[in-house]
């Protein structure tokens, strides 16, 4: 049976991590402190594979769907989804891997941000945040290329998406 929003909302935390199924691989994925995860789950190769989709409330129903189907055309055209997803800040220097936090740390603090006002993780999470409501798909596409440009370079053009959070900005 495909899940509904009301069976979404009122799914309640167990002892233990439990599934709803919806269909086609996707799944909700509930915590014992009540975390509600999407993940889908596909073949690839011999290989059974998970990927996340994204956490509800933040990624609905509808957007979860989406994104499975998503990957399943992926996988029809012979790629792998979890090959294809890449870091948000990926590394200059090796492929596969994030920047490092101490990058991003001395890059925002360059653009004024003290220890207390910004961190690399809390940077990462709102670049994440703003990029999802502007359409780009959460983890599965990457807007800033790590060839074209720098960390200083990243957190200028956030920071002039959002002027009332960069320190220069609130003088």
């Amino acid at each position: 049976m495909p899940l509904t929003q009301t069976l979404i909302v009122n799914a309640q935390p167990r002892a233990k991590t439990y599934r709803l199924f919806d269909g086609g691989g996707l799944n909700l994925e509930v915590s014992p402190r009540g975390g509600k995860w999407w993940r889908a789950k596909y073949q690839f190769g011999s290989r059974d594979k998970r990927l996340s989709l994204g956490v509800f409330p933040m990624v609905g129903l509808k957007l979860a769907r989406l994104r499975c189907l998503e990957l399943r055309s992926q996988l029809a055209s012979g790629h792998d989804p979890s090959a294809l997803r890449g870091f948000l800040f990926p590394s200059e220097r090796a492929t596969g891997r994030p920047m490092s936090d101490n990058t991003l740390n001395a890059a925002l603090r360059r653009l004024g941000y003290g220890k207390s006002d910004m961190t690399a993780q809390g940077f990462r999470a709102i670049a994440s945040t703003l990029l999802i409501e502007l359409g780009w798909n959460g983890g599965m596409a990457t807007p800033w290329n790590a060839s074209s440009r720098t960390a200083k370079g990243m957190a200028l053009e956030l920071s002039t998406t959002m002027p009332s959070t960069c320190p220069s900005a609130r003088k």
